[in-house]
This record gives C-alpha cells, sequence and structure tokens, in this order.
C-alpha cells in the first residue's frame, strides 16, 4: 500500500515539474518574440525617420547630394563594423536626369596607412540611377565602415561625387573614437 501511494505522489510532482517547464518555456519564447519585433519596428522607425530628414533636406537645399547626419561629421567607434553615414541623390531639374556617385576615403588628420585598414562595407559607387523631375532617391544609400580595434584616434574624410546628368561633390568627416 505505501509503494502505491510513492508511486502517485511522484507523478504528481513529475507532472507539476512539466507544467512548470512548459510554462516556463512558453514564457520564454513569448519574450524572445517581442524583444525581435520591438527591434524590427524600431528599425523600420529609424530608417524612416532617415528617408523623411533626407526629403526635408532636398526641400530645403535643392542640392544634388544630401547627406545625413547633415553636420558634416560622423564619429565611429574603434572595432565597428555597422556605423556610418546615408547618401541620396535627388534630381534638381525640370526633366529625369540620370546619376551615379562614387563615394572615395581621403587621409586627412589620418596616417594614410589607416585608410589601408579601414573598409567602406557599402558600395562605394554605383551604376546608373534614374531619378524623376524634381524627386530624389526612394531609399538612401547606406556607406558603412569597419574600423579595426588599433585604429588610431584621427579624423579621415569621404569625398562623395554625383556625376550624370548634373555635377556635384560634398564631403563627410569620419572621426574614429574610442
Amino acid at each position: 500500500m505505501k509503494n502505491k501511494k510513492a508511486a502517485i505522489e511522484l507523478s504528481i510532482g513529475t507532472i507539476v515539474i512539466i507544467v512548470l517547464a512548459m510554462s516556463m518555456l512558453i514564457l520564454g519564447l513569448v519574450f524572445i518574440r517581442t524583444i525581435f519585433v520591438t527591434s524590427t519596428d524600431s528599425i523600420k522607425d529609424i530608417d524612416q525617420g532617415v528617408k523623411s530628414k533626407i526629403n526635408e533636406l532636398f526641400a530645403t537645399d535643392k542640392k544634388t547630394i544630401v547627406i545625413f547626419p547633415d553636420s558634416g561629421l560622423v564619429k565611429i567607434k574603434r572595432g565597428s563594423r555597422d556605423s556610418g553615414f546615408a547618401v541620396a541623390l535627388g534630381n534638381t531639374a525640370d526633366t529625369q536626369a540620370t546619376l551615379q556617385y562614387e563615394a572615395t576615403m581621403e587621409a586627412g588628420e589620418c596616417p594614410s596607412t589607416v585608410l589601408n585598414d579601414v573598409t567602406m562595407i557599402a558600395p562605394g559607387q554605383s551604376s546608373d540611377i534614374v531619378i524623376d523631375a524634381k524627386r530624389a532617391m526612394q531609399n538612401p544609400i547606406h556607406i558603412i565602415f569597419s574600423v579595426p580595434e588599433n585604429a588610431p584616434l584621427c579624423t579621415f574624410t569621404v569625398k562623395i561625387v554625383a556625376s550624370g546628368d548634373a555635377t556635384e561633390t560634398t564631403f563627410m568627416s569620419v572621426e574614429i573614437e574610442s
């Protein structure tokens, strides 16, 4: 008679543990899903914010090239592989335009050897980009850099040249910080 009572207690204990484990698993999955959904929404909001700011800059400045941030300086930490800035091309003409761009790194304050170590991950040039009259690109170009951990603290320049139906040059300073 004692063995049957112990067997029942053991099976009830096992069932309780299984129920608790399943509850924790479900809560964990819900928590992880919430984190991923929130981060995806945040990225979309940031991207939309950059696009709206770029369109605002085109409306006020009447330029062919707009960079964001518009301060002309971006700070990138050593060891970073996902920092940079956005470039958008616009057409100020009354007719459709075809443009290309090229982004090149120039040493500036940095020793020229730094440019051998810093990598421009995003595309540094484009083929033909067709833009309707008085419009800007739909999606900005993200120019991203990979900066090694041992890079010296200095500032280099990225020269951006838009050419084609219109030609314009602008610069972005990139400061490597610790």
